[in-house]
């Protein structure tokens, strides 16, 4: 097992994913990218114990940061059960203990420790909804291809989505960029890091 996660974390955080997997008995798999979300935790289940699974395709540290916001779901699980919100206060409070001991063993990039210690104060329930975090997250990604953030393109500048729509990209409101789709003339309000093709 331990040769396998040295693929997706960092050498130095090994050891504690390792002990942990085994000591809650997880099923752990790491998957393809899915779109859709970057980990997912089980509760158990008949004959199931805790499954807890993570995209393959994140760089070391997104994918460590994943893995612990899905522990703490598990963490939180065992204390309450079905009986808190997903997100919620018991999870916030379980996740930024986790983040403080991670963040005490001082293994994160300066800029990332930065915007984890920030991030840690009140987590949110994805960090794609931290702009700064999952914008310092993204300078580690291995694979860089010619996609950009919402947030990197200027206002006014056009770019399309992976399935052909085009947009004209516009302010930033409060959380999100307010975009308008070519043909439609309808608004959207894109996740700021958001990744789409600049035309």
């Amino acid at each position: 097992m331990r040769k396998t996660l040295s693929k997706y974390l960092p050498i130095e955080v090994v050891p504690l994913v390792e002990s942990i997997i085994k000591e809650k008995k997880i099923h752990f798999s790491i998957t393809p990218n899915r779109k859709s979300k970057a980990g997912d935790y089980r509760s158990p289940y008949k004959k199931w114990g805790h499954k807890i699974s993570i995209n393959g395709s994140m760089n070391k540290y997104a994918f460590t940061i994943t893995f612990f916001h899905e522990y703490a779901h598990l963490l939180v699980w065992e204390n309450y059960g079905n009986k808190v919100y997903p997100h919620g206060k018991e999870w916030k409070l379980a996740f930024s203990r986790i983040l403080v001991k991670l963040l005490s063993m001082n293994f994160f990039p300066k800029n990332l420790q930065t915007a984890i210690n920030q991030y840690s104060i009140n987590p949110l329930a994805s960090t794609q909804s931290d702009i700064f975090l999952s914008q310092v997250l993204r300078e580690f990604d291995n694979k860089k291809t010619f996609h950009k953030t919402v947030l990197e393109l200027q206002s006014g500048n056009k770019f399309k989505m992976d399935d052909g729509r085009t947009f004209v990209r516009g302010e930033l409101k409060r959380t999100r960029i307010w975009c308008k789709e070519y043909g439609t003339n309808i608004i959207f309000a894109f996740n700021p890091n958001a990744e789409v093709i600049e035309i």
